[in-house]
This record gives structure tokens, sequence and C-alpha cells, in this order.
């Protein structure tokens, strides 16, 4: 038995629906914005690009019996390329609505112009595993495609694309969706940068614990943010006592208190004095105190 054409409307496909409209004339006239196939083409189409990682989570498939109420008969017949056209918006734009992520602040140190590439011969410390742990709990692991807070395309363990919404002219591995250990490399990559800063400007010994939490913050905040800070003059300063304080005080983004930014900087304290108790203090009258964010950083 051969199924019945049906006529979809392709625009539906980018609002991420397999949309069947009802004739609308005897003649069954439509627009360039539709085109025709059988029910169970366009189905079949519709299953491959809800398969794959990216397009698992959009929109909703009307059943065939739900459909066969809509469906229209036609004497037009439409040329394969129209078929083949229609695949193509399903299979790879039919996903472009991309979930935003309200909880997720790109790394300041991938929005920063100007980063401290290391030079080619600079040989970066290894970074601690606990150290890469905290910095991978923090950001999350999200192996497709999603825009963050600030609606910026981002991948994986926070990887920025680019700072624009994800539209679908992302690399081809991205739309595809990441692999853990290929997540893992990208972060090896963005975090060098920081752990550079980190290295040229902490002028006393560190401790692995040490390095790896003064690295996660400097990728959070991003290294202009760290050169400039109370934080930095403390720990050069061998100002233990400081050090907790100086660290929590980095938890706004965008004016406003953030929950992630508040757990990742105890993360990053109990990382900073892994084994031993963390050392508290009332803090001095010139010790600055008031709560920084991270996208403006410190006015001293």
């Amino acid at each position: 038995m051969v199924s019945p054409r049906v006529k979809i409307d392709v625009t539906s496909v980018h609002q991420n629906q397999l949309e069947v409209l009802p004739a609308e004339s005897p003649d069954d006239s439509y627009n360039g914005s539709q085109t025709m196939m059988d029910w169970n083409t366009a189905k079949f189409v519709f299953e491959v690009s809800k398969s794959n990682e990216f397009g698992r989570r959009c929109g909703k498939l009307l059943s065939p019996s739900r459909a066969e109420a809509k469906l229209m008969r036609s004497p037009k017949l439409v040329p394969f390329a129209s078929v083949v056209v229609a695949c193509f918006f399903l299979v790879t734009a039919g996903c472009h609505s991309t979930e935003q992520n309200q909880e997720h602040l790109a790394p300041g140190e991938l929005l920063a112009s100007g980063r401290d590439i290391p030079p080619a011969d600079f040989r970066l410390r290894p970074m601690y595993p606990e150290g890469i742990k905290v910095t991978k709990e923090s950001e999350g692991w999200v192996p497709r495609l999603y825009n963050d807070s600030a609606n910026y395309c981002t991948i994986g363990y926070g990887h920025l694309i680019k700072k624009a919404p994800c539209n679908g002219t992302e690399p081809q591995e991205f739309l595809a969706g990441l692999t853990e250990p290929r997540g893992s490399t990208l972060l090896e990559t963005d975090m060098a940068s920081a752990q550079y800063t980190v290295m040229t400007s902490v002028q006393v010994p560190m401790s692995d614990g040490q390095y790896a939490a003064l690295t996660d913050f400097v990728f959070n905040v991003g290294s202009n943010n760290f050169r400039n800070s109370t934080l930095l003059k403390s720990v050069n300063g061998q100002q233990a006592d400081q050090i907790a304080t100086q660290f929590r005080r980095w938890v706004l983004a965008g004016g406003k208190s953030f929950p992630g930014l508040v757990k990742r900087r105890d993360r990053e304290v109990t990382l900073y004095f892994e084994g031993q108790p963390v050392p508290r203090a009332l803090p001095s009258p010139e010790e600055p105190t008031e709560s920084i964010d991270i996208r403006v950083g410190e006015s001293r």
C-alpha cells in the first residue's frame, strides 16, 4: 500500500516540529516554504534528525493517527530535489533553537581579548588531577551545544565556541556532540593561558593544590582580574589568613550573586588549603571584603 503524500511546512522545522498541513484549496496550492513527501519518508527523516545528540531534545513528531486527519492527496508531483532539500532542513536545521543554560557562566579567561598565550617553548606546570576534577565539577559537562547565560554558544566543559547563539553553523564535531575525552582535551587547551598567568604572576612557591586552585580561579574570572586582585597580593604576601576571604569575594556576575560561584569559591579554598585547616582571622581595617563581580573585577 502506497503511503499518502503529505504537505509539510519547512518553516516549522526551524521551530523543531514536523508540521503536516491540511489542503488549503482544491488544487492544493502551497507556497515556497512548503514541500511534499509521503508520510513514511517524512517520519523516517524526522526520526533520523531526532536520533543524534543535537536533535534528540527538539520537537514532537505527529503520530500517524493524528496525521491521517490532516493528510492531503495531491496530483502535484514534487521533484526529488524538493524532498532532498526538505530532508536537509529536517536533519540539519531542526534543532537550531538551542536550549539556554541560565546557570552557566562562560569562563572569563575565554571571554578576554588578548589572553596570555604561553610561548611555544614555555613548559607549563602539569595540572593536578584533583584540580582538574574541581574545574570539571564547576564547569559541568554538557556533550551537546547549548547557549550559556549570556546566550553564547558553548559545549563540553564550558568550551566557548563563539560569542553568539548557536545557529547550526558550528563545526561538525560540535553539531554531532562531544565525547568526554574530547571535551577533556578542549578543557586542557582552554586552561593553558590561565596556567601561564598563575605561573608568571605568583612569586612564591605553590603546592599542587594551590596551583590548581588559583588556575581554576583565573580560568573563571580571567587573567586581568586576577593580576589586579587583592587575592594575588595576599598570595604573594603569604598572608594565609586573608586568602580564603579574598577567594570568596568573587561571587557576583552581572551584578547578582550566583550560587554556582559561591560553591566554586568554596571548592577552590578547600583545594588551596588541601590537608590543612583553613586559616581564619578577622579582616584588618585596610583589607577589602566587599563582593566582586567576576565580569568587572576589583577596583582599588
